[in-house]
């Protein structure tokens, strides 16, 4: 019979795969006489009885178990006869996944404020990979950078995201969790009121924000606490009965939260009642002559006006 070169109907293809991956490299060959196979990484000759490596010559596979990144390079596989010989090389490379360093953490901003978040690779086991950066919110794609920007800040924004690193060995997901604080804004606030000694007043103050904010009341300075007068309701509007001149004053509303405050402020003034401070007084006097009655009175928040009968 004719005589024809060792020639190769399936050559290797190029692998790129995790450390601890099976890796199999086909190459089958044709010619008279039936040509001899070897292999051969990085140009030296493969020992295909060690351990981690089989090669099939019924199925013309060559199997590397358990790869690591020593395992990479370039294998070339041989094929010769008397007649000649062909070959073919396909490179293998182990490689890690991309990990995300420094890792991603929550945050928590202001509405209406700038914010940077950064997602990028550290350096993988094995040799660099390109590696592809997606930002996922909601089920939906918002970024193909490294950086995702909010600016401004906005409510709507607050929830839970994801960045992909994709390299061509798998993807690698970091998440972190954007909550998005409003400073209170006081939606109805006290008026001043002016009320007679011994009533009553209410002042409403309501408020929002994100966290829902706390409320305090302040006479002054003064942080108020409950007495028997002033009382603070469930719904945080300043209670005032059976009011004294001690009630008299300003007022203020103060909502916070871990945004910010804002407050309000109202003025109440309590008249009092008339004092008598001076009487006139029975008095006898020769017609004609002149006569001085004297009468003074005193209240509280309020001028004196004086009638005579």
């Amino acid at each position: 019979p004719m005589s024809n070169g060792a020639s190769l109907t399936t050559v290797p293809q190029d692998a790129t795969v995790a450390p601890g991956s099976t890796v199999q490299l086909h190459c089958v060959a044709n010619g008279n006489p039936v040509p001899t196979v070897t292999w051969q990484k990085d140009s030296v000759d493969l020992d295909l009885t060690s351990s981690g490596v089989q090669w099939q010559p019924s199925t013309g596979t060559l199997t590397l178990y358990n790869v690591q990144t020593g395992s990479s390079g370039v294998y070339t596989c041989t094929a010769s006869n008397a007649a000649g010989g062909d070959l073919a090389s396909a490179v293998v490379t182990v490689a890690g996944r991309a990990v995300i360093s420094p890792a991603l953490i929550n945050q928590t901003v202001t509405s209406g404020s700038s914010l940077t978040v950064i997602c990028i690779p550290a350096s993988a086991p094995g040799p660099p990979l390109l590696v592809m950066t997606s930002w996922w919110f909601n089920g939906r794609l918002v970024s193909s950078t490294s950086m995702l920007t909010f600016s401004p800040a906005l409510v709507s924004q607050t929830g839970r995201y994801r960045c992909d690193l994709t390299n061509a060995v798998g993807t690698t997901s970091g998440y972190f969790t954007l909550t998005v604080q409003e400073t209170p804004v006081i939606t109805q606030s006290p008026s001043d009121v002016t009320i007679l000694q011994g009533s009553s007043a209410l002042l409403p103050c309501n408020a929002i924000g994100i966290p829902v904010p706390s409320v305090a009341w302040l006479q002054g300075t003064t942080v108020v606490t409950s007495t028997q007068q002033i009382s603070v309701l469930s719904d945080n509007t300043l209670q005032i009965v059976n009011a004294d001149s001690l009630n008299s004053g300003a007022y203020s509303c103060v909502a916070s939260n871990a945004a910010g405050s804002s407050s309000a402020t109202a003025n109440v003034v309590v008249i009092g009642r008339v004092t008598f401070t001076q009487f006139p007084s029975d008095t006898t006097v020769v017609s004609g002559n002149s006569i001085t009655l004297r009468c003074a009175a005193v209240a509280a928040n309020a001028a004196i006006v004086y009638t005579w009968y």
